[in-house]
């Protein structure tokens, strides 16, 4: 036991290294070789607005404009800090200030007696100091608002809604003069996405990791069924491009967290394929840590998910018990847990030695701050609200499912229900994750529920899975019958 602890000790130590390294690396040579891309993508941004239509689902192009403008704020003059800091409206020619990472943009006005900080959070004012609420009359997330009233001490005033992409347009023409730091992620998308936009605008990188990404949907749905039959495939197949999988290629922040779940899962395939021994807790580790340093906090449950729920299809057919299955899966989720939350400290740790800053109780106070929300409370939709509509989501999807199989298969019910619920036991709390998850995360998922819904794929899978083990399906007539 210690000497596997100390041998993923070294082995976490190493690929944080390299995480590191490979930042450092992608801001050694100067934005000057992007900027031609840089200004085209954001052309493109500014034409298509804030959201967009990317197939039957919204993509936010406001985090994609983030994403770029980081790309470009590189110095890489301070390769180092510029890795490290990850800022957005960097350019040492322009920029005067210098923020550090808070949990949102802080903007000063003049009031007619006294000056005012304010902090904007996800489109919420709060006051610097007190973190009150400021009253807001209007809908700051009206797409076609482009200011609403505040009320600060009696006074009223419109104050302009946050635009990225408006951001990053006046950033490349030299209007903005303040830079912002993002230091609590690590970002990892930046060595990917600097390389890309020396050659390609944000259209043209779209185009591209659409084709790559859906070419590993049909490699791993290919050996999917060749390891695990036609109705796992369609299970998960399906589940896959009903949650908009298809498309996930137009949404720059989250394509890479999808590619690290896709890439997690078929290495894992065609290792029990080739019957190869591995340590799989020790394989989940890894992919916590590559979820964490790629993720911009999108939907990183996918990549424990999905590679899990493979897994256990794989060990339900060495037929293991139900209490065997609740070990594998509590073992491999601590090793993914710590894979990721470790990965995430050990990003504060280094900004706080190399830097100095004070990221540690920063990265904390956001923790507080995105597990903060209301069950009750409205921002476009309660929290409760969103749930239902999730998991109604995922109703819909098992009946379109269900349908398909009727269409070719007679339903019959098996006998012992009872005791295949409980041998399903793992993987009904493998789907029950997405919905903790979301609830946990309560501020995060009021703020970004438009986007967020993708991991509820994994609900989906389970419960299809669940149910393919309660009714048997056989060549027939479509009807529901009971199995004598």
């Amino acid at each position: 036991m210690v000497k596997k602890a100390l041998k993923n000790g070294i082995l976490f130590i190493v690929i944080i290294f390299f995480f590191f390294l490979s930042m450092v690396l992608c801001c050694c040579f100067p934005s000057d070789a992007i900027e031609e891309k840089v200004i085209e993508s954001s052309k493109i941004l500014l034409k298509e607005g804030m959201y967009i239509n990317a197939g039957p689902s919204i993509a936010d192009n406001g985090v994609d404009a983030l994403i770029i403008n980081a790309a470009y704020s590189v110095d890489n003059k301070n390769p180092v800090v510029s890795a490290l800091t990850v800022r957005k409206n960097y350019n040492e020619k322009t920029t005067v200030t210098e923020m550090h990472d808070v949990k949102g943009d802080i903007m000063t006005f003049q009031h007619p007696k006294e000056q005012i900080e304010i902090i904007e959070i996800d489109g919420r004012l709060y006051s610097k100091d007190k973190r009150e609420n400021i009253e807001v009359e209007g809908e700051i997330w009206s797409v076609d608002k482009t200011s609403y009233k505040v009320n600060i001490h009696g006074n009223e005033f419109y104050l302009n809604v946050y635009n990225s992409i408006k951001e990053l347009d006046k950033f490349l023409r030299g209007e903005v003069d303040t830079s912002v730091e993002y230091a609590r992620y690590w970002h990892g998308y930046l060595p990917i996405i600097r390389v890309m936009l020396l050659f390609m605008n944000i259209q043209e990188i779209r185009i591209l990791t659409m084709i790559v990404m859906n070419a590993m949907l049909i490699y791993f749905l290919i050996i999917l069924n060749r390891n695990f039959g036609k109705k796992i495939t369609i299970i998960i197949g399906f589940s896959l491009i009903f949650y908009n999988y298809i498309f996930i290629g137009y949404t720059l922040s989250a394509v890479q967290i999808f590619a690290v779940m896709m890439l997690a899962s078929i290495i894992l395939i065609k290792k029990i394929e080739n019957k190869k021994d591995f340590d799989f807790n020790t394989y989940m580790l890894i992919v916590g840590m590559l979820t964490n340093f790629m993720d911009y906090l999108t939907v990183p449950l996918v990549t424990f998910g999905l590679p899990m729920i493979i897994y256990l299809l794989h060990k339900k057919n060495e037929s293991i018990s139900w209490k065997e299955g609740f070990i594998l899966l509590f073992k491999a989720g601590i090793m993914w847990g710590l894979g990721y939350t470790l990965t995430f400290f050990s990003k504060w740790v280094i900004v706080e030695c190399i830097l100095g800053r004070n990221m540690i109780s920063s990265g904390i106070e956001q923790i507080f701050f995105r597990t903060t929300g209301d069950i009750f409370r409205k921002l476009e939709m309660s929290l409760s609200e969103i749930i239902i509509f999730y998991l109604l989501f995922v109703f819909m999807a098992c009946l379109i499912v269900e349908f398909i199989f009727l269409m070719k298969y007679k339903f019959c019910v098996k006998k012992d229900i009872k005791q295949i619920l409980i041998n399903n036991i793992p993987m009904v709390l493998i789907g029950v994750m997405p919905v903790v998850w979301h609830i946990v995360l309560a501020n995060h998922t009021q703020e970004h529920w438009k986007y967020h819904y993708r991991d509820m794929f994994i609900v989906c899978i389970s419960f299809l899975i669940v149910l393919n083990d309660i009714f048997e399906l056989k060549k027939g007539k479509a009807i529901l019958e009971s199995e004598k």
